[in-house]
């Protein structure tokens, strides 16, 4: 009798092991990232001074000193943490009546404010002269973040900083991953161009205030496929002249605007660029690609990546102007009627706020992962039917979808059936004949001992 059961186990273990052989080892169960930063104790955030900056809680009382701060933290979803701000954050959607404690360099009077608004969390610029500032605020105890972002990278790790700081994690990764799609759209279109135009970027401070190769705006132009005209300048910004910007010959001059400027005082600051003594003579002025850009569009904000979008399509309009389209549009498939969903991918980078997609002409329910658009009923389908998918909506870049219609078909499917892709099926039956050949062996053995 032991004979017998050990041969019955030893072909269990060989239906085990072969088993393993086709699935592979066992999975190990990884807690995926819930988002909640706080879960697991006290949160540092090393800023962009290199100091550790330790919060036991989320803050809920921040004061921002800087418009690019207040746009993120909207951006992510951090509004409602917000107390304080400065004067520039004012133009920020949602901010038009929240306290303002003064500029964006922490004096004594910012200082008094915020220590008046009982701010948990101070997030100011990481300038020279507001280290002072800033070690008084610390002196009270408040906990300040100061950051420089200078260049696009380390200004998508400010976004995640941020998100982690308000607990926000799961927003701010989506606003990130929303701008790497967007910069690298950008970048897929201009890969290719023979030669990179010439640009030169005024700055609405005065005339001839011109980025230099330094800094966040210039990474910007670069990113647009743009070769800033003063790249080999190492300032952000500086004081340039009319001669240096007539001797290098910009194909392109981009003029920032304030973001409250009327048609008429964008078409004024156009002209008056173009009317510049000995400006005449630049490729810009006289192909009449000198173009006016808004502030916010160019700032350190989410918003960024839309002044990218503005600037590439300005620069390179041809480049820009075909629609995008989805790959599976010309097919027509055949479906189960009940628990379906279809799947198709886009050529571009999608605006969602313009996405909408009809089955038959009621509006259905999707998802957008990438460019990847998983299609789910909103209705119940009927069986052995024909049914037409029309998307309509928009890329990233203004451009309207072409050719996104088509039709499938339902068919009459088995409840009890379980449908495999190919790979499963071969998975199954070479698990099937594996355990045919072992019990196959094992009464062999077991009538051996018999």
């Amino acid at each position: 009798m032991q004979s017998r059961t050990s041969a019955i186990l030893v072909a269990c273990v060989m239906l085990v092991s072969v088993m393993g052989a086709f699935v592979g080892p066992m999975a190990t169960t990884v807690a995926a990232d819930t988002g909640v930063a706080y879960a697991d104790g006290p949160v540092t955030i090393t800023d962009g001074r290199g100091v550790d900056v330790t919060f036991d809680e989320v803050p809920q009382r921040i004061v921002s000193l800087g418009s690019s701060f207040t746009g993120t933290l909207v951006a992510i979803g951090a509004s409602d943490q917000i107390v304080g701000i400065d004067e520039g954050s004012l133009v920020i959607e949602g901010m038009e009546n929240m306290t303002v404690v003064g500029k964006t360099k922490p004096t004594t009077t910012v200082m008094e404010n915020v220590l008046n608004l009982s701010a948990d969390c101070v997030i100011c610029w990481n300038f020279g002269s507001y280290q002072d500032g800033i070690s008084a605020l610390e002196s009270y105890d408040v906990k300040v973040l100061a950051f420089y972002p200078s260049s696009l990278d380390a200004y998508l790790d400010l976004i995640f900083s941020l998100g982690i700081l308000t607990d926000k994690r799961d927003v701010s990764d989506d606003v990130v991953e929303t701008c790497e799609a967007i910069i690298a759209e950008v970048a897929k279109k201009t890969a290719d161009l023979p030669q990179n135009k010439t640009v030169y970027f005024e700055l609405m401070s005065w005339d001839a205030s011109a980025v230099g190769g330094k800094g966040f705006t210039s990474d910007l132009l670069a990113a647009c496929g743009l070769d800033n005209i003063f790249s080999d300048v190492d300032k952000s910004t500086f004081k340039a002249s009319y001669e240096e910007i007539l001797g290098d010959n910009p194909d392109i001059i981009f003029k920032e605007v304030d973001d409250e400027a009327t048609d008429e005082e964008i078409e004024d600051a156009i002209e008056a660029i173009m009317d510049r003594e000995g400006f005449h003579a630049i490729s810009a002025v006289q192909q009449g690609n000198v173009f006016a850009i808004k502030h916010q569009l160019i700032a350190m904000t989410p918003d960024m990546v839309l002044g990218m979008r503005e600037m590439a399509k300005a620069a390179y309009p041809e480049l820009f102007a075909d629609g995008p389209a989805v790959s599976d549009a010309s097919k027509n498939w055949t479906i189960k009627a009940t628990n379906w969903t279809i799947d198709t991918t886009f050529d571009e980078v999608m605006d969602t706020d313009t996405l909408i997609v009809r089955v038959n002409g009621v509006v259905a329910n999707w998802t957008l992962s990438g460019n990847n658009i998983t299609i789910a009923p909103s209705q119940e389908l009927e069986s052995g039917t024909d049914y037409m998918v029309n998307i309509t909506g928009e890329d990233i870049f203004g451009n309207q979808l072409v050719g996104a219609e088509w039709t499938f078909t339902t068919v009459v499917a088995d409840p009890d059936t379980v449908v495999a892709d190919p790979d499963s099926t071969l998975l199954y039956v070479g698990i099937g004949l594996a355990a045919l050949v072992i019990l196959a062996l094992a009464v062999v053995m077991f009538k051996r001992r018999g």
